[in-house]
């Protein structure tokens, strides 16, 4: 492997660390977080569907972690050329 090896490997999907900066969430799955998110406040989900959304929760966690040390190693790029 060339170049700096990142703590977070799965930055190496993207072509590029701008690519990786520009994620976003597909409407299918900001549409089933809603859905989920408004059982969670009814009080009435499944043990299955806490799972689900406890998944697309941590997913998006790493996600923004991800987007935020592309846009990071980004800047430090441009400040050091």
């Amino acid at each position: 492997m060339s170049g700096p090896v990142y703590p977070l490997a799965a930055l190496e999907i993207w072509p590029s660390l701008g690519s990786a900066r520009d994620v976003e969430v597909g409407e299918n799955d900001e549409d089933r977080v809603n859905q989920l998110s408004a059982k969670a406040r009814e009080g009435s989900l499944s043990e299955a569907e806490t799972q689900e959304l406890d998944s697309y929760l941590h997913i998006g966690s790493l996600l923004a972690v991800m987007q935020s040390k592309a846009r990071r190693l980004l800047k430090n790029a441009a400040v050091s050329n």
